[in-house]
């Protein structure tokens, strides 16, 4: 995502205004049987959300797929522990969600502000 906060509660409003009816939604597609069916899921949104994506991802990808989280280290706010920024929390949180998941093999990759791999079991 490139916008930021405001801009996206703008188009949200505007979506809800017209009764937008072709959006990407992961639920609806969970509901249209795609679970399973995806080899990869790249996460870069709303990052106090990130988990909630994650879970999502987690549904959609098939065994042996992945899910890249963008933005793991947030500018190193996130390795510091006394950071209470709601979305370094959010992300730093994540972080340690994936690294002791039973249910993916993580590889941080040191390339930009870090991506976050998770590969599914």
């Amino acid at each position: 995502m490139l916008s930021d906060a405001n801009e996206l509660q703008l188009l949200q409003n505007i979506l809800i205004s017209q009764n937008a009816k072709k959006v990407i939604d992961v639920d609806a597609l969970l509901e249209n049987g795609e679970g399973d069916t995806y080899d990869m899921v790249f996460i870069d949104a709303d990052k106090t959300n990130y988990d909630n994506y994650y879970e999502l991802g987690l549904k959609l990808v098939r065994k042996g797929g992945v899910i890249a989280v963008d933005n793991a280290l947030w500018a190193g706010k996130v390795m510091n522990e006394t950071d209470v920024n709601i979305m370094a929390v959010a992300i730093r949180n994540l972080n340690k969600k994936i690294s002791n998941d039973a249910r993916v093999n993580a590889s941080p990759l040191m390339l930009g502000d870090r991506t976050m791999l998770a590969f599914k079991k």
